[in-house]
């Protein structure tokens, strides 16, 4: 009996082959389906607002779209395999407002990778291959920005090997803007590693001054931000 090979790891998974039944492109073996799905709940626990949305206009309402985000998850665990860690995410990315495309955008301490992919219908039932994909490593960023055109606030990335490539449209510009700014820091870290080393030297001095004046005391030190700030 001749198994499906997994999406993810490329492992045979427990689906049997059948030549004259179309599957979906993304069949996953039973150990990559535990990774998505501790993944998608760890997605949800951290910011519900980041992710992908489906939007019903006439009730003037956004629902969380669970095919997307398994879809986008897939992705993202076949790129990584798991081995790099996600420090921080973009959902609701598409090729225009009219493409019938979804996709996101996520970056590591090495890379920044982003995807779209078709949609079919509101509902989002067929998702099919990739439309668009995107992968430069950090030390090759040069920019990123939103520019505004007639379809929607464009996505532009420029590096080093492409220069400035107009990839995809974000829908939720709060989390866009975040998300720009987490990547141009963890950029300027790789690119200039003694920058981020100074930063912190400094923050060690500030710290050993307060120390010695008995200015840095319990309170200070239960405050969250304390370092970051000072």
């Amino acid at each position: 009996m001749v198994y499906k090979k997994c999406y993810i790891c490329g492992q045979d998974t427990s689906i049997k082959k059948n030549l004259f039944k179309k599957s979906k492109t993304w069949d996953i073996c039973s150990s990559c389906n535990l990774l998505v799905e501790n993944k998608i709940q760890t997605f949800s626990s951290l910011n519900l607002s980041k992710l992908p949305k489906n939007r019903i206009l006439f009730l003037n309402k956004n629902y969380v779209e669970k095919q997307v985000l398994e879809k986008c998850v897939v992705e993202m665990l076949r790129k990584t395999r798991g081995e790099e860690e996600i420090l921080d995410f973009l959902f609701n990315l598409d090729n225009g407002s009219l493409s019938g495309t979804c996709g996101m955008a996520y970056f590591t301490n090495t890379r920044l990778r982003l995807f779209t992919f078709a949609a079919d219908g509101i509902g989002t039932a067929k998702l099919t291959g990739l439309k668009t994909e995107y992968s430069a490593a950090l030390s090759d960023i040069v920019n990123v920005e939103i520019k505004k055109d007639l379809l929607g606030n464009q996505l532009i990335i420029t590096d080093k090997v492409n220069g400035a490539k107009e990839q995809v449209y974000v829908q939720d510009i709060p989390n866009t803007k975040c998300f720009i700014k987490k990547l141009k820091t963890a950029a300027e870290n790789v690119q200039f590693p003694e920058k981020q080393l100074s930063a912190n030297m400094e923050k060690f001095r500030k710290l050993k001054e307060l120390m010695k004046s008995g200015a840095f005391n319990k309170k200070k030190l239960e405050e969250k931000d304390f370092l970051v700030e000072n």
